[in-house]
């Protein structure tokens, strides 16, 4: 493991390729955000911690696939679930990003900016709608990415602003492909 110290005093641990950010600040250059965590603050009054695990950015023979150009941000409770949609999308050449929670989706995604969001509605904490609010409130007018809901809840009868596509699980992995690129295809 490789620790180097970073400017306003970051620490970035390397395992291999992929490193770990803490505190999260700014992303280095010449990094992407795969994951993040955060921590609940104590009852002891101590402030939650977020940790950021990026990754080098891919070299220009990594991105002459025109998906190597579209970053997919899976937001996903379930490990299971997560891990095989991440599997997927970057076996099929997708940059992929995860996170556990709404809340820690909303971390990195002050770092990164992805291509599609894939959102589970039943989340940790803050549910999916909430994390749709929150995300919208923070782009102060911007609009969103396309997002694709991926739940086994049933769709309202309207989608919230954003929603392009809605996957209900246990869903086709050759479905959540089409969908995806679909989702960038009509942005």
């Amino acid at each position: 493991m490789k620790d180097t110290a970073l400017p306003g005093g970051s620490e970035l641990r390397s395992v291999h390729d992929l490193v770990v950010l803490r505190p999260a600040s700014q992303l280095p250059n010449g990094y992407r955000v795969l994951s993040a965590a955060t921590t609940r603050p104590s009852p002891s009054g101590s402030h939650g911690r977020a940790t950021l695990v990026i990754e080098p950015l891919p070299t220009s023979a990594e991105q002459d696939s025109p998906r190597a150009l579209v970053q997919v941000l899976v937001i996903e409770d379930e490990d299971p679930i997560r891990r095989l949609i991440r599997d997927t999308l970057e076996g099929e050449g997708f940059g992929v990003q995860t996170a556990r929670s709404a809340e820690d989706a909303l971390t990195m995604l002050a770092q990164t900016d992805p291509s599609v969001i894939l959102l589970d509605l039943r989340l940790p904490g803050m549910d999916g709608f909430a994390f749709l609010e929150a995300y919208r409130a923070r782009r102060d007018g911007a609009g969103l990415p396309p997002v694709i809901i991926v739940s086994a809840l049933r769709p309202r009868e309207t989608l919230p602003e954003g929603v392009v596509d809605y996957l209900r699980k246990p869903f086709d992995l050759d479905d959540l492909i089409a969908r995806v690129e679909r989702s960038v295809i009509s942005e």
